[in-house]
């Protein structure tokens, strides 16, 4: 590579860190094109998280869900979605924002085998769907990735309570922060790039504190910085809960904030000290569109 896949603020974090050397090793990996090998995975896969941005710029992250073979690459410098074979979801919250702004990020993600892979780029609607032209896509390390997960063999549930939503914070965030032991964080640079990550951990990792904010350990990783670096530039930030337990999605867009050190404990960091803090500006809760393969 002739030039670095990283932006500025993730240069900005890597260096911060002294963990540029490190970045520029895992540099290569970071390709504009979806390996062959990968396509094959993409195409088994029955969930993907996507982020998006609203019309006031907002971060938004969604379960997009289907049958096997509703995402593919047709060619390494693409992703299709094939809405035909999409779970229809009452929800359309992603597809509009796309429709107005094609920054698009993609996390597809397989439990039982901790394969993680990413594509960023540009959505464009093209029958029978939507197309992704591809600016950057990569395969992600399995930590803290559970090490059994459950597979729950369509023995998930969907709830049949109706979508809610609101400003600021849900009343139930508490209980679902007890409980989740996982989220997805949407991340933007403000420009023109998106980014979705995961984040795992002991149930109840993410602490509720008393003024409504959400304080996010940040344990070491694979030094690209990702979601810190687009922080680095924007604070927009969207959050995803799932919960295969009640078959319902929690969907939270706001600011994020790192916290370099002093905000908590250095031991449920893992040792880096630091942590985010996300304040709530919107949420919306929803039954999933079909029951999650894993708990």
């Amino acid at each position: 590579m002739t030039t670095s896949p990283y932006h500025a603020g993730e240069r900005q974090v890597q260096q911060r860190l002294g963990e540029a050397p490190m970045a520029d090793r895992h540099a290569a990996a970071i390709r504009p094109t979806i390996p062959a090998g990968v396509a094959g995975q993409l195409a088994r896969q029955p969930l993907v998280l996507v982020s998006s941005l609203d019309a006031d710029g907002r971060v938004w992250t969604s379960a997009v869900q289907g049958a096997p073979g509703f995402a593919r690459s047709p060619k390494p410098t693409q992703l299709a979605l094939d809405m035909a074979l999409v779970v229809p979801d009452r929800e359309a919250r992603l597809w509009t924002h796309l429709a107005r702004q094609p920054a698009i990020s993609l996390l597809f993600l397989d439990f039982p085998t901790k394969w993680r892979f990413r594509v960023n780029g540009r959505a464009r609607a093209a029958a029978p769907g939507w197309v992704v032209d591809v600016d950057q896509a990569f395969l992600n390390c399995p930590k803290y990735l559970p090490d059994h997960p459950a597979a729950l063999s369509g023995a998930g549930v969907v709830s049949g309570a109706p979508r809610t939503a609101g400003p600021g914070a849900p009343p139930a965030l508490a209980a679902w922060l007890r409980r989740a032991d996982s989220f997805f964080v949407g991340s933007s640079d403000g420009a023109r790039a998106l980014d979705t990550a995961y984040r795992g951990g002991p149930a109840g990792f993410v602490r509720l504190d008393a003024d409504g904010t959400l304080l996010v350990p940040d344990y070491v990783g694979n030094s690209m910085y990702n979601s810190l670096g687009n922080f680095a530039l924007c604070d927009a930030a969207g959050l995803l809960f799932l919960d295969s337990a009640t078959g319902r999605a929690l969907q939270l867009t706001g600011r994020a904030e790192v916290l370099w050190s002093g905000a908590g404990p250095a031991a449920a960091t893992g040792g880096t000290g630091r942590y985010w803090r996300f304040t709530p500006a919107a949420w919306a809760e929803a039954p999933l569109p079909a029951p999650l393969p894993f708990r």
